[in-house]
Order: C-alpha cells, then structure tokens, then sequence
C-alpha cells in the first residue's frame, strides 16, 4: 500500500493542523502616468479592494496583508526624436540599499519595459500590514499612457477591527471599490477594468 494511504489513515482520529487565513495570488493593472510616485503600503492595499460600509463614507479594506512579488511597467514608444524611460526604484532598508531599475525606448514601435521583483531585505520584500502603511516601498516612474502590473500575495482580513479603511467621496453602500495605486488623492494611476471612485 503507497506510504501516502497509509499516512491518510493513520490520521483519520486526529484532524491535521491546517492554514485557516484565506490567501491569494492576484495581477493588478493600472493606466495612467506616474512621475517619481512613491508606492506605499496603505495605498497598495486599498488598491486591492474595499467594501464601501455607507455610502460616500467609509470603506473597509478586503485585505489585511500584502506581499509584492513583482513589479512590470510598459511605457508608450517616444515619438520622434524624444525618449521615454520608466523606473522603479525599490527603497531598501538598515541592511540593503535602494535599487532602481530602468529602461528607455527612442523607438517609435517600441516601448520601455522594465519588470522586478523586490531585492532581498528591501521594504517591499517583507509582508505589509495596515501598521506599515505609510512604509514606501518603491519609487515608480510611468510616462502618461504607461501600463503597470502589480503581482501580490494576499491574506483576507478574517476581523473587522483589524481591517485599514479609507474615507470615499462617491460610493454606494455595500459596493466593492479599487482605488487607484498613487492613492485616492492625486488618483493618477488606475485600475483597469475594475470597478474604481476616489
């Protein structure tokens, strides 16, 4: 009999430990332009969703947790004669320096494309929770007419008190809400095909 039956019923008086937080691995996309925006942790979450609690008020993050596990930006071919470049710079901590990554296009058919994933002890390498929020975790730099992904782990808030909340100037009670990736005030980045306010 396979080792694994075996193990199955050797177990079947005693339930196993289990993970009970609701994780998930999503891509957001954002358009827009972004010139030298820090990327903080507080914004990135309510980019990932909200509940609108009454109407044109306060609204509850969907996520309690995050992760960054890559960075990509496509920046619009330059028109002639001109050059476009995107960046971003991940901002380090006591034990790693800030390190940016860059890429320009002079092309008329080609855009700037430049992906990464957070260096090894930077901001955005660790979990990011409602009491790091205002942590920046990376410089990004998008022309106008950029397309940037964001590619997060999540964990789903499970306690209401715990749950990082924003105040919506136009929201109907109940709605789900995906703020853009500078914040509700300079709104420059946002969502796409997603359901947005400010």
């Amino acid at each position: 009999m396979p080792r694994r039956n075996r193990q199955m019923r050797g177990s079947a008086n005693r339930p196993p430990q289990f993970s009970s937080n609701i994780r998930v691995r999503h891509t957001f996309r954002f358009t827009g332009s972004m010139a030298g925006v820090a990327l903080t942790g507080a914004n990135l979450l309510l980019a990932c969703g909200v509940v609108a609690g009454v109407a044109n008020g306060t609204a509850w993050a969907i996520f309690h947790s995050l992760r960054i596990r890559r960075l990509k930006i496509w920046s619009p071919p330059a028109s002639q004669g001109t050059v476009n470049t995107c960046s971003i710079e991940w901002l380090g901590t006591q034990q790693s320096p800030s390190i940016e990554f860059s890429d320009t296009t002079n092309s008329v058919s080609t855009p700037a494309c430049v992906q990464s994933s957070p260096p090894l002890s930077s901001n955005a390498a660790f979990w990011q929770t409602p009491t790091l929020g205002s942590t920046t975790l990376a410089v990004l730099t998008a022309p106008a007419g950029s397309v940037v992904d964001v590619e997060v782990d999540l964990i789903l808030a499970d306690e209401a008190a715990a749950s990082f909340n924003t105040n919506l100037t136009a929201s109907t009670a109940g709605e789900l809400y995906y703020l853009a990736l500078d914040g509700r005030a300079s709104n420059l980045m946002v969502p796409v095909s997603l359901n947005t306010t400010a």
